[in-house]
C-alpha cells in the first residue's frame, strides 16, 4: 500500500469518528459570508442546516481559471466554550486551471499547455470562533484535497483564514 493512500485511509477514518460523534450544541448563528486567504482563497459562505451541521461553499481564482468547492461539516463547542467551535467535513471540488497562462509565466508547477478540466474530494478540519460583540467569525482550516479527474494530484498545503460576516448575530 502507498504512502499516500495510508495517509487518506487515516485522514478518512479520523474524520468519519469525528462525524459519527454525538457532539454538544455548536450552532451560534445561521448564515455567514466572508473571505478565505490562504493557497485556496477566494469567496466563502457557510449555512448551518442543523445544530451541528453546515454547508460550506468555496469560490477560489485558481491559476488562470476557478474552483468551486462544497463541504458538508459537523461542529462541535471546543472546552465548552462559548463562540469557539472545531469542525471537520468532508465534500468535493470541481472547476478548471488553464496551465497555458501559467507556463507563459513561467510558473515552476506546471509544465503542459492547456486548460484541463478538474474535480475531486476535500477534507476539511478547522476551528472557529464568532465574536459576542461583532457579527463576524473567524476560522482558520486546513483543506487537504485529491484531484481525481484530470490532474491526479495530493495537496495538503491549503490551510487557510476565514472571516465572515453573520447578519442577524448579535
Amino acid at each position: 500500500m502507498s504512502a499516500v493512500f495510508k495517509k487518506i485511509t487515516l485522514a478518512v477514518s479520523f474524520l468519519l469518528l469525528f462525524l459519527l460523534a454525538n457532539p454538544v450544541w455548536a450552532q451560534d448563528y445561521k448564515t455567514g459570508i466572508g473571505i478565505r486567504g490562504g493557497p485556496g482563497y477566494g469567496l466563502t459562505i457557510k449555512q448551518f442546516v442543523g445544530p451541528q451541521a453546515a454547508i460550506e461553499g468555496i469560490l477560489s481564482p485558481l491559476w488562470g481559471g476557478f474552483l468551486f468547492t462544497g463541504l458538508y461539516e459537523k461542529h462541535a463547542r471546543l472546552f465548552n466554550a462559548k463562540g469557539l467551535n472545531y469542525y471537520g467535513g468532508i465534500g468535493g471540488h470541481a472547476g478548471y486551471w488553464n496551465y497555458e497562462n501559467n507556463y507563459k509565466s513561467n510558473n515552476p508547477w506546471f509544465d503542459r499547455h492547456e486548460k484541463v478540466v478538474i474535480g475531486g474530494i476535500d477534507l476539511i478540519l478547522g476551528l472557529e470562533y464568532t465574536f459576542s460583540f461583532i457579527p463576524f467569525t473567524a476560522a482558520v482550516d486546513w483543506k487537504p484535497m485529491l484531484n481525481l479527474i484530470n490532474d491526479g494530484s495530493l495537496w495538503f498545503d491549503d490551510v487557510a483564514f476565514s472571516l465572515r460576516f453573520v447578519p442577524g448575530h448579535l
